[in-house]
């Protein structure tokens, strides 16, 4: 169910973080809204985080007790929605 809900999560952040992409189109470059950039980059990283943990996060659930194992499942839907939240919040222009 955990990779399901991923499945439809990281598309719907990666549409909102192609969005927000348009906060940096009133930037020439990275020196003129840094915090933009940062908030970009970090929007990237927690996409690319939540899906390679959606896909991995079966490995170490056979060895984890039943708490442990839905902690691991509970973890890409909520960093996706981090994601998303984070690219709502991306500051816009300088």
């Amino acid at each position: 169910m955990s990779l399901s809900i991923t499945l439809f999560l990281i598309p719907v952040a990666l549409f909102i973080y192609g969005i927000s992409g348009i906060a940096l189109d009133a930037c020439d470059s990275k020196a003129d809204c840094p915090k933009a950039y940062a908030a970009m980059g970090h929007t990237g990283w927690l996409i690319a985080i939540s899906a390679i943990l959606a896909i991995v996060q079966w490995l170490p659930a056979a060895f984890l007790p039943r708490a442990g194992r839905l902690v691991l499942a509970a973890a890409p839907p909520l960093i996706a929605v981090a994601a998303m939240v984070n690219a709502l919040g991306t500051p816009a222009g300088r």
